[in-house]
């Protein structure tokens, strides 16, 4: 009989909302689950088991640029573009070189039981009359092409490239959240809550000041969490922004 009924009210009005967020919790656990299933193609286990921290070594900016450039496919397809477009210019500007033919033979004259022989070479030029107008055009055509795929080239270079630092960005910010979590933010949350247990066995505080410090340990476990989903969130950009899974690479270092 020592606790107020209004602390009682408001504890029991704490628990519901807990319920509330508990229901909220399980409907969006189903929810992702038959997403899953669907990405999955096939029925998953019920419980899907692993680490919510997954350990990634720091790697440099430059060194995720020039894996990005390694392994992005619309970089590669870009180069590749590129690569081709230069191929076309060269086909059209050896299609200025005229068509050379040359010819070698042997020729024998028998006059009245005397014979001779002689040997003869010739070369050939074959210039078709439209020639020059015909490879002219295919020319610049070949020229605008590698002019548009090397812009193309540089401009997808210069967005990837924003795409990675901006990735790298949100990677350092979610490490530091989660280490000022594990390092300060949950111990003293935890240590409020055991003063506040303590203080309330003494008689020195509340049973509204042992719920406030509860519900703070509370919200700065769920907090965590989301934190943690964060730092999941910004390594998975960031392995998109350079094309490849980041502990692969770690690994062949």
């Amino acid at each position: 009989g020592d606790v107020p009924r209004l602390e009682l009210l408001r504890a029991e009005v704490e628990a519901a909302r807990g319920l509330n967020r508990l229901t909220e919790a399980e409907m969006g656990l189903a929810v992702s689950r038959a997403a899953l299933v669907e990405l999955a193609g096939q029925e998953i286990p019920p419980r899907v088991e692993g680490q919510l921290l997954r350990e990634v070594s720091m790697i440099d900016l430059e060194r995720l640029h020039r894996l990005a450039r390694q392994n992005r496919p619309d970089l590669l397809g870009s180069e590749q573009v590129l690569a081709s477009a230069r191929s076309s210019r060269s086909a059209a500007v050896a299609g200025w070189v005229p068509d050379v033919s040359l010819g070698l033979g042997r020729q024998t004259i028998d006059a009245g039981g005397s014979r001779s022989s002689f040997w003869k070479a010739s070369v050939g030029f074959a210039i078709p009359l439209w020639a020059p107008f015909r490879q002219r055009g295919q020319l610049m055509e070949a020229a605008a092409d590698g002019a548009r795929a090397d812009a193309e080239l540089e401009s997808l270079v210069r967005s990837t490239r924003m795409e990675v630092e901006s990735a790298y960005l949100a990677y350092q910010m979610s490490h530091k959240r989660i280490t000022l979590f594990d390092e300060r933010i949950l111990s003293l949350a935890t240590e409020s809550h055991r003063v506040a247990r303590e203080s309330y066995e003494q008689g020195k505080a509340t049973y509204l000041e042992l719920l406030a410090a509860q519900q703070t340990l509370n919200t700065s476990r769920i907090d965590r969490v989301e934190a943690l989903f964060s730092y999941q969130q910004a390594i998975a950009e960031l392995e998109f922004s350079v094309g490849t899974d980041l502990s692969t690479q770690e690994a062949a270092r």
